[in-house]
């Protein structure tokens, strides 16, 4: 290294490296994932040593962000830190980097010409005519985003002289349309649940209330059938059927049938939305004393008519109307005005005043 290239910051020297490598990088605002303002990245991406040395002699805090489709590379982009992802970050044998928030960027050769997708659900993106960020560069991690003065953390490679292997089949389709089925490919991939898995998930419908919502239940419905597939239909329907709300006879059958998943939910959603398995055995039974007595305790708080005493010497708040320390009740229909009524007549006492012509 020339002495030039030593007065480089650390982010600096990164990206001249990653540009003799052949890849095209461009400079980002320091600590941060936006590009330079007016800087158009994709027409000015680069891998010509100078120039990248030109742009972090000027900007020598600026992230590095490499431009994937013009470096002939395509990135499976797992968000493994969020709950319904269940996504194996270990499935790939290529080159690796860990993001600040917990995730992984699984970097391969892409085909030439073939077209990548952008998305496979919340938690795994495909990164190919967008760009990722490099190691050293410093963001701010998910998780603490809102917290005040949040501090910055490095990306960090892996395994960084490890061969960056071509793209999987899988990876190369373009996303299905709702209706139809996902790859088979991309499925063989990510579907790797162990029997352990599998075990506990049904041992969780088994267990769990069902007292979710209609959009939490579809959910729950996706997720089992991507970890157990057919599997896991009698369980479902079991659990569906166990809701105190109103459950249309044949739905939860329809909806598991109908259902596609693609992988967006998984044993992470399972566990957010049902909890973990519940042991039958250590939950106590009901004690039939302790309930008698609460039933006891109700039937004696019920006041009954017999107890009431009439009483033609009272005095009154409003005469022939209310009368004081008494137990009045105002009763109609709905809508007739009884509340009105009652705040009338409340303000008049206060004010001292008649009401209806009565003192």
């Amino acid at each position: 290294m020339n002495a030039q290239s030593d007065i480089l910051s650390p982010l600096g020297k990164a990206a001249v490296t990653y540009a003799k490598r052949g890849w095209h990088v461009f400079p980002l605002q320091p600590g941060k994932k936006q590009p330079m303002r007016d800087f158009e990245w994709k027409q000015e991406a680069s891998n010509n040593p100078a120039k990248v040395k030109g742009w972090w002699k000027r900007f020598p805090d600026a992230n590095i962000a490499l431009y994937c489709a013009g470096s002939g590379l395509v990135v499976v982009d797992v968000d493994s830190y969020k709950s319904e992802c269940d996504f194996p970050h270990d499935l790939y044998d290529t080159l690796t980097q860990n993001t600040p928030s917990g995730g992984t960027h699984h970097i391969f050769r892409a085909e030439h010409k073939k077209q990548y997708p952008g998305t496979y659900g919340s938690a795994v993106e495909i990164k190919h005519e967008g760009y990722i960020l490099l190691a050293p560069s410093k963001t701010v991690p998910k998780d603490l985003e809102k917290t005040p003065n949040p501090p910055l953390k490095e990306y960090a490679w892996q395994n960084y002289d490890a061969e960056i292997a071509p793209a999987p089949a899988g990876v190369g389709e373009r996303v299905q349309r709702k209706e139809e089925a996902p790859d088979a490919e991309l499925l063989a991939l990510k579907r790797v649940h162990t029997d352990a898995d599998r075990a506990k998930v049904l041992a969780m419908l088994e267990t769990a209330p069902n007292e979710l919502n209609r959009d939490q239940w579809i959910s729950v419905c996706n997720a089992t059938k991507w970890v157990l597939d057919d599997e896991g239909r009698e369980a479902f329907i079991d659990w569906s059927y166990r809701y105190d709300g109103h459950q249309r006879e044949g739905e939860p059958e329809r909806v598991w049938d109908t259902a596609r998943p693609r992988g967006s939910v998984g044993m992470g959603t399972l566990i957010h939305l049902l909890g973990e398995p519940r042991d039958k055995r250590q939950e106590p039974a009901p004690d039939p004393v302790a309930a008698k007595t609460r039933v006891d305790q109700l039937l004696n708080a019920i006041v009954k008519d017999a107890d009431f005493e009439f009483n033609v010497n009272t005095d009154y708040c409003i005469k022939g109307w209310l009368d004081a320390d008494t137990l009045g009740t105002v009763y109609g229909d709905s809508n007739v005005g009884k509340s009105f009524l009652a705040i009338d007549m409340s303000f008049h006492i206060a004010a001292g005043c008649q009401w209806n012509h009565c003192r």
